[in-house]
């Protein structure tokens, strides 16, 4: 396989929808899709560690890897050690769900995961986004 990058975009919201921290992040991936998805949750989870924002619910719209990190399979070797590193992880963040989604419940993560590819760059954002995406984010407040 060749290297191409993946763009990951992570929102972190507290109960009422209001986002706490943002990123997107740019990865060089000499890796499929089903990897990729798996490298943004684990991308997700350390990003919440790192922002102390634990219990919290991660959401990805690739259901393979959602069910291969659940279901603890670290049999396939080119990604066995992420699943590991999550596996892990997810001994440490008790209170993190992780469940799949829909890529239209999650516009905003996937907005930022296109920024990351369009500027080439990983950027964070502590209880703040990119204003391109205000929008999004209002649209997706819980009424």
């Amino acid at each position: 396989m060749g290297s191409y990058r993946v763009g990951i975009g992570i929102v972190i919201r507290d109960g009422s929808g209001h986002v706490m921290a943002s990123c997107c992040q740019l990865l060089e991936a000499p890796f499929d899709s089903h990897v990729a998805a798996i490298m943004a949750i684990f991308r997700g989870m350390l990003f919440s560690k790192d922002c102390g924002l634990n219990p919290c619910v991660l959401e990805s719209d690739n259901t393979v890897a959602v069910e291969r990190v659940l279901n603890n399979n670290f049999l396939n070797a080119s990604f066995g050690t992420i699943l590991c590193e999550i596996a892990d992880l997810r001994s440490q963040l008790t209170g993190m769900k992780i469940i799949a989604t829909s890529s239209c419940v999650n516009r905003v993560a996937v907005r930022l995961a296109k920024l990351a590819l369009e500027t080439l760059m990983s950027t964070i954002w502590m209880e703040d986004y990119p204003v391109c995406l205000r929008d999004l984010i209002d649209a997706d407040m819980p009424s």
